[in-house]
């Protein structure tokens, strides 16, 4: 696989678990690629399909994942 992202050609991402980095990993990639997280806590898992997964500060990115609960 090359180092340069604009060659990987994704279709989709899926991200296993709902923590702080993997939410800013979803946020960002979720503005070029559909992406899935899959979330075992309830609560978390509903603010998600409300929210959606943002990010703000030195990279600002938001998108609305498809969720999976565990």
């Amino acid at each position: 696989m090359s180092a340069d992202p604009e060659s990987w050609n994704l279709k989709s991402v899926g991200v296993i678990g709902a923590g702080s980095m993997r939410l800013s990993l979803a946020a960002v990639l979720g503005t070029q690629v559909p992406v899935t997280i899959v979330c075992r806590n309830a609560q978390r898992a509903q603010q998600l399909l409300e929210q959606g997964a943002r990010v703000r500060g030195r990279i600002d990115a938001s998108s609305q994942p498809r969720v999976v609960r565990r």
